[in-house]
């Protein structure tokens, strides 16, 4: 069968000089198109708030929530902090951020391998982003499915979009 047109002819290329009863219809869609509207809204809902946002990503056991811990203690009546925990089926990082005081809510991506703009966008609807100055998102643990999906950061939309 041609690779081409599908006519039966045994060589996969060949002369295309005999008439085809179909025509080859290229298609493209942006397979993120649906979540980069979603992060423009957490954008514009974020924005809305005066919020600053911050996405952590790095691998497994790299000291993001280490690093939060150690963040959330140090600033603790300085800056209002919200947090959003991402992590395949666990809650232990969401514990030891509420064992902070900041507000907390985990999610869980299942066989997921990162957060999407979708969950973030439900993820803090539980929230007073009123009374936040910094959402932190601590993504799962890897460091290459989340690198793809926007979530809400400019400086991810700028640079992709440059590209």
């Amino acid at each position: 069968m041609c690779t081409d047109c599908g006519c039966a002819s045994p060589q996969p290329k060949h002369n295309h000089t005999h008439d085809h009863a179909s025509r080859k219809i290229r298609v493209e869609e942006n397979l993120l198109a649906k979540n980069q509207r979603l992060a423009t809204g957490n954008r514009a809902s974020f924005a809305a708030h005066q919020l600053f946002v911050l996405n952590l990503v790095s691998s497994p056991g790299s000291g993001k929530t280490s690093i939060l811990e150690r963040t959330l203690t140090d600033l603790k009546g300085a800056l209002r902090f919200t947090v959003l925990e991402g992590d395949q089926q666990t809650a232990n990082d969401a514990d030891r951020i509420a064992a902070t005081g900041a507000p907390v809510k985990q999610i869980n991506t299942g066989a997921g391998c990162h957060l999407d703009a979708h969950m973030i966008g439900h993820g803090v609807e539980e929230f007073d982003l009123a009374a936040t100055d910094i959402l932190m998102i601590e993504n799962v643990g890897n460091l290459v499915c989340p690198a793809s999906f926007d979530l809400v950061d400019p400086w991810f939309t700028s640079r992709h979009n440059n590209q």
